[in-house]
């Protein structure tokens, strides 16, 4: 089996952040409306959800590298979780309250989960990839048609490298 290094997605996480503090307050992003997949998106979405799904801690804490799991999460843990360019976006456990499950919150960017205490073993990067394993250069927003908070079940294989870094390579996604 040939192992996957994350070289190219370095740069990524740094850029994006994923691996950066939480803050809330100073974004004035706005959640656009509902679309549906795109045309590369659809064969992705299914009309039910996957049995026996696992939180995202749980796929990070005990999947093996090359494993298939079943993960429920929702988008969300960065003020911005959309990876620009690439099908990908932050995870988060349902575990985790968004801001706007908190009473009296009035933080602009709920998806943000700021309020978490730690997201890093609650927080895992998920791929869309094409049919050779590289990740769709399409924004994941539009092309599964989803938007910040969604619950998802989502089918698919876990890569891990040498350095911890683990990404879910999405197979399928059931939104809830």
């Amino acid at each position: 089996m040939r192992r996957r290094t994350f070289i190219w997605s370095l740069p990524v996480i740094g850029s994006a952040g994923l691996l950066s503090l939480n803050g809330c307050g100073g974004a004035e992003e706005t959640v656009a409306q509902r679309i549906g997949p795109s045309e590369t998106g659809q064969p992705f979405i299914v009309k039910s959800a996957p049995s026996n799904p696992q939180n995202v801690h749980e796929v990070l804490a005990n999947a093996k590298d090359g494993e298939e799991v079943v993960a429920v999460g929702r988008v969300g843990g960065r003020v911005n979780p959309w990876i620009k360019g690439l099908a990908a976006f932050n995870f988060v456990d349902v575990s985790q309250l968004a801001c706007s499950e908190l009473p009296d919150d009035p933080c602009p960017t709920p998806w943000d989960f700021c309020c978490a205490p730690d997201l890093k073993e609650n927080r895992i990067l998920v791929q869309v990839p094409d049919a050779s394993g590289e990740p769709i250069a399409e924004d994941a927003k539009t092309m599964l048609g989803l938007m910040e908070l969604d619950t998802l079940v989502i089918s698919g294989k876990v890569l891990k490298d040498d350095n911890g870094n683990v990404i879910l390579l999405l197979s399928q996604a059931f939104i809830k």
